[in-house]
């Protein structure tokens, strides 16, 4: 519960507008209250609602606020809640939450170049994340199930749950969902991230704002340098990583020179500014190793191979 809730129950409790139950529940908070009680507002907090308190107090004292109670346990009672609203607080929070309000905790999850792992939570959920990825996943699923993909690509096959809705944050965007099976890819470094949904369907949204609702074979493709999305049917090789195979279509090269350090775990460079701006097309499978597919592309775009240490340099 936020400090403005706590306040308004005790401004409601105070001016006498709490219903019944809601005074019922002050009253037996006060008198449960137990001297040590843990702090929990800031001292800038605590003190913004003493005073607002104490402007409760002043009408009383000055006879502008006409009670049929006595006046006396109103002032005393008043007076024991500014003494004690660390305590109070406490445990407004405790008995509407049970727990403090606190940040989430979450789980980090790395992929190395040409490594993927597959992951099945708590709740029957199953992640198959790809290779150089970055994932966070919320610890406690008992609300809500959080995914952050800070940097990657993963597959998820979602178990349904209407109670606790299964949320993904990729840059940009974020994915909800109740249960259904999608593939995100948000690379951090690569121009595009995509949202292809294989089964069952998801809303995507920016900032708040609902961008679209995907169904079965729908896939979003969001330019981030651009900052504009187009939606079609999914594409052929949107799973071909869970195969083994790193798909290549129609991609600039320096989203290829990343594509292919998170699977092969190399270095490319190009030598010349026609290299770099050319498009790349390619299949590889990620069991060869990183120079059999350096070769592999080379010859695919006509193009020569120099290696120097742990890097290749393709030219013309």
């Amino acid at each position: 519960m936020d400090t403005q809730r706590v306040k308004q129950i005790l401004k409601n409790y105070l001016s006498g507008n709490s219903g019944s139950k809601e005074k019922k529940r002050v009253d037996n908070w006060y008198q449960s209250f137990e001297a040590g009680a843990e702090k929990t507002f800031s001292k800038k907090e605590e003190d913004t609602v003493k005073n607002e308190i104490w402007s409760r107090i002043e009408p009383v004292i000055a006879g502008k606020t006409l009670r049929s109670v006595s006046l006396l346990p109103v002032l005393l009672r008043i007076a024991a809640l500014i003494i004690l609203i660390p305590g109070i607080t406490w445990i407004v929070m405790q008995r509407f939450d049970r727990v403090p309000c606190q940040k989430p905790l979450y789980s980090e999850i790395y992929t190395r170049p040409g490594e993927r792992k597959n992951i099945t939570m708590s709740d029957g959920t199953l992640l198959v994340v790809n290779a150089g990825s970055h994932i966070r996943v919320q610890n406690n699923f008992s609300r809500e199930r959080r995914v952050e993909i800070l940097d990657g690509e993963v597959y998820f096959d979602v178990k349904k749950d209407a109670a606790r809705p299964f949320i993904i944050t990729s840059g940009a965007m974020t994915t909800r969902v109740l249960g259904t099976a999608f593939n995100i890819s948000a690379y951090r470094d690569v121009s595009k991230m995509s949202i292809g949904v294989i089964k069952g369907k998801v809303s995507v949204s920016s900032k708040g704002k609902i961008l679209q609702v995907l169904r079965k074979n729908d896939q979003l493709v969001y330019n981030k340098e651009k900052n504009a999305f187009k939606v079609s049917a999914v594409e052929s090789g949107l799973l071909s990583w869970r195969e083994g195979k790193l798909a290549l279509n129609d991609i600039s090269f320096n989203d290829m020179v990343i594509l292919m350090e998170k699977n092969f775990g190399v270095k490319i460079y190009g030598e010349t500014p026609s290299l770099k701006a050319n498009r790349y097309t390619a299949e590889l499978m990620t069991s060869m190793g990183a120079e059999k597919a350096i070769e592999v592309l080379a010859a695919i775009h006509h193009l020569k191979i120099k290696e120097s240490g742990n890097a290749f340099y393709l030219f013309e």
